[in-house]
């Protein structure tokens, strides 16, 4: 019955709304590169997760870079918006609701805002980001990526190398080719602005249970690690199994002050798992309630280590130069694409066609105490 689903869809698609949708939109192709100087106000779109927002920080100081006096839109995901809160190169949050009348009334505003150029940076859903481009800026450039059947929402549509390089890395490429800026590696750090609401809420939290922070290399006190348990799909999801076992190897063998984290949906799985166990050197964070993403990255920029599956916590730690451990799977398309970036990291990977929570509990103990043991 899916596969009939399937085939009814794509018919609907090739046959009904793209034909219909060539008729209307009319973005004939644009040389590239383009002159950034030339442009007054550029918007991003980015509403998809919390990964992605983190990895495109560094796009939006190239670009401010490139030409001090940009305006700078992001139309942002209500996931994703609070990180880039208070971005110094971000000058308008457009935040993409599912209730249609807030949907509407923000896609009006940012039409409002007369953008000169759209980036589209969701490569997954490129209809409906080039449907919204159209929206937002039916005069302006509309860039995006994709097979050519796309061409028609877009003046520039770009092929782009995937595979061989990381995400931050491939949209460089696109700033690079769009507008001729030279993109090097020190240029694509990422930025979580601080929050000192946060700030104070990890630090009580970790002055109240006698947790000591990451140090300077000549001080003694070796700091904490964060274990976070949660991912996104079932692809990356690791078992309460392979939880536990994380939790006695650091908690108990190894002797890690130890703080989990994890999504608010997996809040009574975080409790449970500290409880299992049963160590005077494992605390769940937070302890009641759950923690914003500003608090979450807070406590990672002052821990030792990260302990994850594939998920935003890896960007979150590659912001902080905090080491990780990234549990992964290669049934993720192109894996590699988000592995940590320019900081210290160990990959424990599946076997080719399993997911995350097939990785053998014996593998894990073997990795941690590598991972860990000269961070004594």
């Amino acid at each position: 019955m899916r596969t009939v689903v399937r085939l009814l869809e794509r018919f609907a698609r090739h046959a009904i709304v793209y034909p219909l949708l060539r008729l209307f939109l009319h973005n004939p192709p644009v040389t590239i590169p383009v002159d950034i100087t030339k442009l007054r106000k550029i918007l991003i779109l980015r509403y998809d997760r919390i990964g992605d927002i983190i990895v495109t920080t560094p796009i939006f100081r190239l670009l401010k870079k490139a030409n001090p006096h940009l305006f700078v839109g992001v139309l942002a995901s209500q996931s994703n918006a609070e990180l880039i809160v208070n971005n110094e190169n971000v000058d308008r949050i457009h935040v993409l609701h599912s209730h249609w009348i807030s949907f509407a009334r923000e896609i009006l505003s940012a039409h409002n805002e007369q953008y000169d150029l759209v980036l589209n940076f969701i490569f997954n859903r490129t209809t409906s980001g080039g449907v919204l481009s159209n929206c937002i800026a039916p005069r302006g450039i509309k860039v995006g990526q994709g097979a050519e059947k796309y061409r028609f929402y877009f003046n520039v549509l770009l092929k782009l190398e995937r595979g061989s390089k990381h995400m931050v890395e491939v949209l460089g490429d696109i700033v690079n080719g769009v507008f001729g800026i030279p993109v090097a590696k020190k240029d694509l750090v990422f930025d979580i602005p601080s929050d000192a609401a946060a700030e104070s809420i990890v630090e009580e939290f970790l002055a109240e249970r006698g947790i000591s922070r990451k140090l300077r290399k000549r001080e003694k006190q070796r700091g904490f690690v964060v274990f976070n348990l949660s991912a996104t799909d079932d692809t990356r999801r690791i078992s309460d199994l392979q939880a536990q076992s994380i939790l006695a190897i650091l908690a108990r063998e190894l002797g890690w002050d130890t703080v989990v984290i994890s999504s608010p949906s997996d809040k009574d799985w975080r409790t449970s798992a500290v409880r299992s166990v049963d160590s005077k050197k494992c605390w769940a964070f937070p302890e009641e309630g759950n923690a914003g993403l500003r608090e979450i990255a807070a406590l990672i920029k002052r821990a030792r280590a990260v302990v994850t599956p594939d998920t935003a916590i890896v960007h979150l730690a590659s912001a902080s130069k905090t080491p990780v451990l990234g549990l992964f799977t290669p049934l993720e398309q192109i894996v590699s694409e988000w592995f940590p970036y320019n900081v210290e990291h160990k990959i424990v990977l599946a076997e080719a066609g399993l997911p995350a929570a097939s990785i053998p509990v014996t593998l894990l103990k073997s990795a941690l105490k590598e991972f860990l043991k000269d961070r004594k």
